[in-house]
């Protein structure tokens, strides 16, 4: 070989190796890249293959790793998330390519997605310290403090973070829930409100706002709020249930069954609290409308589900005998019109007294009766002077009360009766039996009246 040539040789396979070497390290940062970009196109797979070759050929390439572990996450494989992220934890050298903190950050997240709790606490915490001025390091520290149901340590973070970014709209709406809980309902509402103000589009806030305003007797108002609220994917089961809430404290019942149907009708789990509660306060509107037939079939859908279920058992206990005893079953569902007809043919066929006066009354009537003309045998005081007898019949679940027996008692006293004989498909108090045992009154039970019915024949 001319030795001349030699040295252009050797120049000439050292400027190969820096070319080949330059060419490297221009491509090797493109195509870690690529990871990133693959990830946000949705194409996870190829992303995560690219990342695993590109850390085959260079472990120390610690900006693969991350992307890889991104990638892996956004595909919900987060137990592999979780392997390489411990590894840049203890090896990488931030800086190259994404930082500390937003490495802190993302395991963070992960640390939570994996129910790692405490961790992901941990991490906000030292994010907190190491990047003071974010609100929302503040925010994600206190959400997870009121996971941990450290609701104080939770109410200082949420603070903390409004005072660093006073438009934090999920702060303000956090510290709302919190005040609303300890009974601060107008800081309450004033911080719900701020917070709709600041993001109207985010629709949890109305439900918690509706929560407030049906709390304070605003039914309207409340309504309205979880209408707007029906809108979030979260809370809308929640909200239907809660506008008929709203309908029945106004005893709007007709109404609240659309809502509490709806509320059923989108579960997704047929043993959720929120459908359980729909269905039972379902039953109870059939039953305030005297529809026992739908009732029974609400509370027997809830006892297959959950047998303890509030008073679901006894619900069903109690109209049990509806099934036996046609009298007692329209005794209970009949219209207000066909009730009164009935509870005056039981004056007569029952107590053999005849029916002058008949007045409504809140569940029930009330009956002003004279002896029959037919009636005989009577002792011959009885005839020197005509009994007046004062009858109530109820329906609804109120227990007869010592409060309901005085003022009875006086009215008694003003109008001459004689005797009042009450009857109700409730229960008498304790105090209200101490206080008839004695005086003109003769309380008849559920299962006293419905033995009469039974005994009746059909009216």
């Amino acid at each position: 070989m001319n030795p001349t040539l030699i040295p252009i040789i050797a120049i000439s396979i050292v400027a190969v190796i820096i070319i080949f070497f330059v060419i490297k390290s221009m491509i090797a940062p493109k195509r870690t890249e690529e990871i990133s970009r693959l990830t946000q196109e949705g194409n996870y797979i190829t992303a995560i293959k690219l990342g695993k070759l590109l850390i085959q050929k260079d472990e120390r390439n610690f900006l693969a790793w991350y992307y890889l572990g991104k990638a892996y996450i956004a595909n919900k494989n987060y137990d592999q998330a979780m392997e390489v992220f411990n590894h840049l934890s203890q090896h990488a050298e931030f800086g190259r390519g994404f930082s500390e903190i937003e490495f802190r950050h993302e395991i963070a997240k992960l640390y939570e997605l994996c129910g790692q709790n405490e961790e992901a606490l941990k991490e906000y915490l030292l994010l907190t310290k190491q990047e003071s001025t974010n609100d929302d390091n503040f925010y994600q520290a206190g959400r997870l403090f009121e996971k941990r149901e450290k609701m104080e340590q939770a109410f200082q973070y949420y603070k903390s973070a409004i005072k660093i970014n006073d438009k934090n709209a999920e702060a303000h709406a956090a510290v709302g829930v919190i005040l609303y809980k300890t009974k601060q309902q107008v800081d309450a509402k004033q911080e719900i409100e701020r917070a709709i103000k600041l993001n109207p589009k985010n629709f949890d806030y109305y439900y918690h706002l509706g929560r407030i305003l049906k709390d304070n007797r605003s039914y309207p108002e409340a309504v309205n709020a979880f209408e707007k609220a029906l809108r979030s994917p979260e809370y809308k089961q929640k909200a239907l249930l809660e506008r008929g809430l709203c309908y029945m404290e106004v005893k709007s019942y007709e109404k609240a069954v659309v809502e509490l149907e709806r509320a059923i009708n989108i579960s997704q789990s047929s043993d959720s609290l929120e459908t359980l509660y729909s269905r039972y306060h379902l039953a109870t509107c059939y039953e305030n409308m005297r529809n026992l037939d739908a009732a029974i079939k609400q509370w027997e859908i809830i006892a297959k589900i959950k047998r303890n279920f509030k008073d679901v058992a006894s619900k069903l206990a109690e109209y049990k005998d509806i099934q036996t005893n046609d009298l007692m079953k329209d005794y209970l569902t009949s219209s207000i019109g066909e009730f009164t007809i009935l509870c005056q043919n039981l004056t007569t066929s029952v107590f053999n007294m005849v029916a002058t006066d008949i007045q409504p009354e809140r569940g029930g009537v009330s009956i002003t009766a004279l002896p029959s003309n037919d009636k005989s045998g009577k002792d011959d005081w009885m005839k020197n002077r005509i009994q007046k007898t004062l009858f109530y019949f109820f329906r609804e679940n109120t227990p007869v009360d010592e409060d309901f027996l005085r003022r009875t008692l006086e009215n008694m006293k003003k109008h001459n009766f004689d005797k009042c004989i009450v009857c109700t498909t409730a229960a008498y108090t304790s105090s209200a039996i101490k206080f008839a045992d004695g005086r003109p009154f003769e309380l008849i039970d559920k299962q006293k009246l419905d033995n009469l019915l039974a005994n009746a024949g059909k009216i």
